[in-house]
């Protein structure tokens, strides 16, 4: 396999960013002041050793705006659905551009070098680079395979579950019944083949003669969601509810997994969130 198309896999976004964010601000602040670097150890001043854990402090404010606060603010830039290993590395890039810049501007406050300038921040950017960069990009690396070996495992269990269900579909009398302005729709649960969100419609998708068509309703994924009873109807994305009756195979990625669907074309999104309830919920509907 390439490198690019290692580049191009794709990478949960969602993974969980404070303990990362507290270990590498303490890792930088005690590693600063234990080994004293980039000619820190020339340095004469009171509270040096508290002075050199500022720079923790630095990263640590960094890391929160770029890793916390800008995801909440630029939510679409920041879509699962289209993240990837190579996003994730330029996003660690400006990381360390942005850290650089924080420390710089500590160093200069201080006065504690001569450099100054746009040659000032170079330097402190080729300091941070082997402590920052290089470790970011390996522990990416390792967390997507391991991401990927997980999903890929559990996958497999749900297809040889699969492979063991029964071939019909139990009779459901189950109906979620919608009301859009003057209109009201009535689907038997057996019906649906899944349900996707449509801005601010959601598209039911639905067998009808064995064809499969599909209604715009207006209305919002979760009130239909939360309208829906059993376990039949799974809300598996932020975007999508399935009949786990139709799910004909599972694909797993390090985000989570994609189904393939009866009667469906459409590759379906699991969202990490989702992975541990979704795999629960097929092992228990085929093992009944």
């Amino acid at each position: 396999m390439s490198i690019q198309q290692i580049l191009k896999r794709p990478y949960p976004v969602g993974i969980k960013k404070w303990p990362m964010i507290i270990a590498i601000s303490i890792f930088i602040g005690l590693f600063l002041m234990i080994f004293q670097p980039f000619g820190l150890q020339f340095i004469e001043m009171e509270n040096k050793r508290l002075f050199l854990l500022g720079y923790g402090l630095i990263t640590f404010a960094c890391l929160v705006l770029n890793l916390i606060l800008l995801p909440l603010i630029f939510t679409d830039n920041f879509s699962e659905d289209n993240w990837t290993v190579q996003r994730h590395i330029i996003w660690l890039m400006v990381d360390i551009v942005l850290i650089a810049a924080g420390n710089y501007l500590y160093s200069v406050a201080f006065q504690v070098f001569p450099w100054v300038g746009i040659d000032g921040f170079l330097r402190f950017v080729g300091f941070t680079i082997p402590i920052g960069l290089f470790p970011a990009v390996i522990l990416t690396f390792i967390q997507q395979n391991r991401y990927l070996k997980n999903n890929l495992a559990a996958s497999l269990e749900i297809n040889q579950s699969i492979s063991h269900k029964e071939e019909h579909i139990v009779a459901e009398t189950s109906h979620l019944k919608l009301d859009s302005g003057n209109q009201s729709f009535d689907f038997a649960y057996n019906q649906i083949v899944y349900i996707e969100s449509d801005g601010n419609y959601v598209k039911v998708h639905f067998l009808e003669a064995d064809k499969v068509r599909f209604e715009l309703i207006r209305n919002t994924l979760k009130n239909v969601s939360d309208l829906i009873e059993g376990e039949k109807l799974f809300r598996c994305h932020r975007a999508f509810i399935v009949n786990l009756d139709y799910v004909e195979k599972v694909d797993g990625n390090s985000q989570g997994y994609t189904l393939q669907l009866n009667h469906s074309e459409t590759q379906i999104p699991v969202s990490r969130s989702y992975t541990k309830s979704f795999k629960e919920a097929m092992i228990h509907l085929i093992e009944g």
